[in-house]
């Protein structure tokens, strides 16, 4: 079963932050794509995800990505948003990950006009988003951004339209000014993201597999968040809440729900997890060269190749078998896992944070609940 389709709409991006998976931990796959998606490929991309409703009878959440999205011209982007609203079922969610930087009113306009939703990436005030967070000169791109979402905050339909921010974490920054900054922006909402990294190439800030320097780090947020009696929403914090009082998990990484992740390149070719580039060069690839103008998306999801990636999803590591939190943390992220000896045999390099924050969480909602 299918939950979310990622679309690479543009190969490229007008960012270099340094920390990309896409562009700066090895993979190399970019460089052969199509700088941007074609009106042949949005017609085959129409008729393959229609073909996989039909065949799965449940609807999937539509992401448009990158490199950056609004990369994409206007009229091709607006054929893409018809295309993808002609035979799916309405309530199919569309939304667009943005830098932000090439946000105009009409283009804000043309979403609301197919109901989709913008989120922008921004990982804090200035001296933090602008550490990594740089354009192809050096320059930083807080200032811009930050135009942006004045744009998007005064457009008449940024309720219905703009969802809020997500941050990729600093684990050396303050949570205090990381917090209070996004609050001060009166954005819908901000999420988190940790550094993508695994047991080889340790996370940015991580001194080794014992260490707790993301774990202590969102504790501190963690407190802030759940103390604060008007705190702006973090779906990182509210998902781990949901699955330690019984309910499942609405985030690939957490709990042992199977998330159904396919991407689509600019070219038509259909991969696996785009995040598994930050493991080996090609790791998102399957073996069968899969592409919406040849191939039967139906024909993938029923494979063995296919079975196998979703199989990946699930922990093998005694550890993680062995854990009482592998329900909650559900072994984290594939990527996380990885190293060049043992492949994805291991517990998460970030298994001791999220025990840590686990942990903090569940003893604060005995204390409550």
């Amino acid at each position: 079963m299918i939950d979310t389709v990622l679309l690479k709409v543009a190969s490229r991006c007008n960012l270099n932050c340094t920390y990309c998976y896409v562009y700066h931990l090895g993979d190399d796959g970019w460089k052969d794509n199509p700088k941007l998606l074609s009106e042949k490929s949005i017609d085959d991309i129409e008729k393959s995800l229609f073909d996989l409703y039909s065949f799965q009878g449940k609807s999937f959440a539509i992401v448009l990505h990158g490199g950056e999205p609004f990369l994409l011209p206007k009229h091709r982007l607006e054929y893409l948003l018809k295309k993808l609203r002609h035979r799916l079922p309405e309530y199919t969610t569309v939304s667009i990950q943005t830098n932000g930087l090439l946000l105009t009113e009409e283009l804000i306009t043309l979403c609301y006009t197919y109901n989709v939703t913008i989120s922008i990436s921004l990982d804090g005030p200035q001296n933090i988003n602008d550490e990594m967070r740089l354009d192809h000169l050096g320059r930083g791109s807080f200032y811009r951004i930050m135009d942006s979402l004045r744009l998007i905050k005064n457009h008449p339909f940024s309720n219905q339209v703009f969802t809020g921010c997500l941050a990729v974490i600093n684990p050396l920054s303050n949570p205090k000014e990381i917090y209070n900054f996004f609050k001060k922006l009166n954005i819908p909402s901000v999420n988190f993201l940790m550094r993508d990294g695994n047991h080889d190439r340790y996370p940015f800030g991580k001194s080794s597999f014992e260490s707790l320097e993301y774990g202590k780090w969102l504790e501190s947020l963690w407190n802030l968040y759940f103390y604060d009696p008007n705190p702006i929403p973090i779906a990182f914090f509210d998902n781990y809440v949901k699955l330690l009082i019984g309910g499942f998990s609405s985030k690939e990484g957490t709990g042992t729900e199977t998330s159904g992740i396919l991407i689509i390149d600019t070219n038509g070719d259909i991969t696996k997890n785009d995040t598994l580039k930050s493991t080996k060069n090609r790791a998102d690839r399957f073996e069968f060269s899969w592409n919406v103008s040849k191939n039967n998306l139906i024909e993938l999801i029923q494979s063995n190749e296919f079975k196998d990636y979703l199989e990946l999803q699930n922990p093998t590591s005694k550890k993680c078998k062995n854990c009482r939190y592998l329900s909650i943390c559900g072994g984290g992220m594939p990527l996380y896992r990885w190293s060049d000896k043992n492949g994805f045999d291991n517990p998460s390099v970030f298994c001791q944070d999220h025990i840590h924050i686990i942990e903090t969480i569940s003893n604060t909602l005995e204390k409550y609940l």
